[in-house]
C-alpha cells in the first residue's frame, strides 16, 4: 500500500502535473483510491485539461483530433514499438473469454466488448424517439449487427480489416454506420478501431508506458456525464452500509441503552456487516492518502443536523481537508 501510494504521487506530482503533459496541461484534477473485490487499490481519477474542445460549442472534429491526440485504442506494432505492444497485449486487451463480472445484469458484456470497429474517430448521436422518424429501430439494428457480432466474439475467425468483415457479413459500410448509430441513446465516441483492435481497451501510449497497469482514460462529452461520474462512480455512496446501521439505530431502545452502549453496537454492525480487505484495512490505519484534489472543499449544509468531520493532523492542513457529510 505504501508502493500504491508513492506511485500515485509520482504519477501526479511528476507525470500528469509535469512538464511533460501526457495529457495536455492538467489545470485540476480529483481522485478517489477504490479497492476491488480482492483487495487491489485502483484509483478514479478526474482531470480538467487546459484548452480542451467543448462539446456542442466546437466543431465535432476539434474534438474528434483532440481525442485521437491523447487517446488510442489500436494495437502497436510489434517489431515498430515492442514494449508498447506487450504493455497493450497484456493490460489493455479485454479476455474473449468474458468472466463472470462482464455478464452481471444478464449482459453479454457491460464493458461493451468487443468494441464496435470504425475507420475514424466520431460523435455518435441518438436518433429520434418517435418511431417514424427513425431510419432505423433498436431491435432492427441489433439483429442487422448480429453477423458481425457473431465474427468478432467467434475466436477462430482471421479477418484482417473492416471491408472483409463488411464483405463476410455481406454489408456496406452505410448500412453498418447506420445500425450502429441506431443502438445509441445519447451521445457517444466511437473510436476508431481496425478488426483486429476491438478487444482493446482505451489507453495513452505515454501514461501506460509509465504506469504499467490497467487503464480507461476517456473524454467525457458534457457536464451531465461529468457529474454522474463524480456522483455516483468516483464518489459513489456506500447507501447499502448506511441503511444497515439506520435500521440497527431504530431497532435500539433509548430506554434500556446508554449513549456508550449504542456506539459500540453501531460499531459492532459496522464492522460485521462489511468486509475490509487487508490493503484497505494497512491504508486506513496507516492514514494513507485515499482522495485527493486540486482545489479545497466547502462545506455545505443541506440538513436540520449535518455534521461536519475533517481530520486534524499536519498532513492534513498542508494538503486538502478530507470533509465528508453524514445526513
Amino acid at each position: 500500500m505504501r508502493m500504491f501510494d508513492k506511485r500515485i504521487d509520482a504519477l501526479m506530482t511528476q507525470l500528469l502535473l509535469g512538464p511533460a503533459q501526457p495529457i495536455g496541461e492538467v489545470i485540476d484534477y480529483f481522485y478517489r483510491v477504490e479497492f476491488q473485490a480482492r483487495g487491489s487499490p485502483h484509483i478514479h481519477c478526474l482531470c480538467w485539461v487546459a484548452g480542451a474542445p467543448v462539446f456542442g460549442e466546437d466543431p465535432d472534429d476539434k474534438v474528434c483530433d483532440f481525442v485521437d491526440h491523447y487517446v488510442s485504442c489500436q494495437l502497436p506494432d510489434a517489431e515498430k514499438q515492442p514494449l508498447l505492444h506487450g504493455f497493450v497485449t497484456s493490460l489493455q486487451t479485454h479476455s474473449k473469454n468474458h468472466s463472470k463480472s462482464c455478464k452481471k445484469d444478464n449482459r453479454a458484456c457491460r464493458f461493451g466488448f468487443p468494441k464496435p470497429p470504425a475507420r475514424t474517430t466520431r460523435i455518435t448521436y441518438p436518433m429520434p424517439e418517435d418511431q417514424d422518424h427513425r431510419a432505423m429501430t433498436p431491435q432492427a439494428a441489433k439483429n442487422k449487427l448480429r453477423p458481425v457480432w457473431n465474427l468478432l466474439n467467434n475466436p477462430t475467425s482471421q479477418l484482417d480489416d473492416m471491408s472483409q468483415l463488411l464483405a463476410t457479413c455481406n454489408m456496406t459500410l452505410k448500412e453498418y454506420n447506420l445500425s450502429v448509430e441506431s443502438l445509441t441513446s445519447s451521445s457517444v465516441i466511437l473510436m476508431k478501431r481496425d478488426v483486429k483492435d476491438c478487444w482493446v481497451n482505451n489507453y495513452n501510449p505515454h501514461l501506460l508506458t509509465a504506469w504499467n497497469a490497467n487503464m480507461d482514460i476517456q473524454y467525457i462529452l458534457d457536464e451531465y456525464g461529468c457529474i454522474m461520474y463524480m456522483l455516483s462512480y468516483i464518489s459513489k455512496p456506500e447507501s447499502e452500509m448506511s441503511d444497515y446501521l439506520k435500521t440497527i439505530v431504530k431497532e435500539m431502545s433509548p430506554e434500556n441503552e446508554t449513549e456508550r452502549e449504542e456506539m459500540k453496537g453501531v460499531l459492532q454492525a459496522y464492522s460485521k456487516h462489511r468486509e475490509v480487505s487487508a490493503q484497505e484495512s494497512v491504508a486506513r490505519t496507516c492514514s494513507l492518502k485515499m482522495k485527493s484534489c486540486s482545489r479545497e472543499v466547502v462545506f455545505l449544509q443541506t440538513g436540520d443536523n449535518p455534521l461536519k468531520m475533517s481530520l486534524r493532523s499536519a498532513r492534513c492542513r498542508t494538503n486538502l481537508q478530507i470533509l465528508r457529510m453524514f445526513g
